[in-house]
């Protein structure tokens, strides 16, 4: 399954909550490959999932995993400095 797809089987308003957040990972993280792990989208850098995202019956999740600062990461976003919003 790709992420499309994935996101195609989402209801409302799960579906088009993921699809933004999915547009705002991106802008986040240019440089991450985008891929299914354990059945969800995520988010991977230098190989190690940084967050990910999931949708329920009656919910949306995002999660973040913690990782060390590496070049790869915008520092301006990075978890160091806690500015992962807009």
């Amino acid at each position: 399954m790709t992420v499309d797809e994935y996101l195609d089987g989402a209801p409302e308003p799960q579906k088009s909550t993921l699809i933004e957040l999915r547009q705002t990972l991106r802008e986040i993280l240019p440089a991450a490959a985008e891929v299914m792990s354990y059945g969800v989208p995520a988010f991977k850098v230098e190989g190690k999932a940084v967050s990910g995202y999931a949708y329920f019956k009656n919910h949306a999740a995002f999660s973040r995993t913690p990782v060390p600062f590496s070049p790869s990461l915008p520092t301006s976003r990075s978890p160091m400095n806690g500015r992962w919003g807009r």
